[in-house]
């Protein structure tokens, strides 16, 4: 039982983590599309955001000054200013959006949660043979199926007088 409430409970975490991050890149497109003249105040938001959805993408910028040309690079969330980029920023904002709203769904589905390690091998970018992922995958299922076992033994024990005393008081 106290499984599947730290299961409900990461879920729940998860959810409302992208949640909130999904909100917050709602709140900083809003704020990129009128463009306002303190539009740099939100480069760090900006930031936090697409890093946290891996979609941070490098530009480089080119300035003409004086018959020169000087290239730099630099984080597109840090160009949120700039009337050249504003067409990268748009993609950029809807493919975070995308990210929060899938990591949302994914967090209740629970194929996700059915498949966890595959998913968490995934994540972290480890690459490893098909079949070693499906033979992790089954000792993952064997030990919950094992848990899920040795938790109701345990239980059992330890409550065996419990739910009797409770019947005989409700009486």
């Amino acid at each position: 039982m106290y499984l599947i409430f730290a299961i409900a409970g990461i879920s729940v975490l998860k959810f409302t983590l992208n949640f909130f991050r999904l909100i917050g890149t709602l709140f900083i497109f809003h704020i990129f599309k009128k463009q306002p003249s303190n539009l740099s105040l939100y480069c760090p938001f900006a930031t936090s955001l697409f890093n946290s959805a891996g979609t941070q993408k490098i530009i480089i910028s080119t300035i003409r000054t004086n018959g020169i040309t000087q290239a730099t690079k630099d984080y597109i969330s840090n160009s949120l200013h700039r009337k050249d980029s504003y067409h990268a920023l748009e993609i950029i904002f809807q493919k975070t959006i995308g990210v929060y709203m899938f990591r949302m769904l994914q967090s209740i589905n629970p194929f996700y949660w059915i498949f966890l390690p595959k998913n968490i091998l995934e994540h972290f970018e480890i690459e490893i043979p098909d079949i070693a992922k499906a033979i992790i995958n089954l000792l993952y299922w064997l030990i919950g199926v094992i848990a899920a076992y040795c938790l109701e033994k345990y239980l059992d024990l330890y409550f065996q007088d419990f739910f009797p005393y409770i019947h005989d008081m409700l009486k």
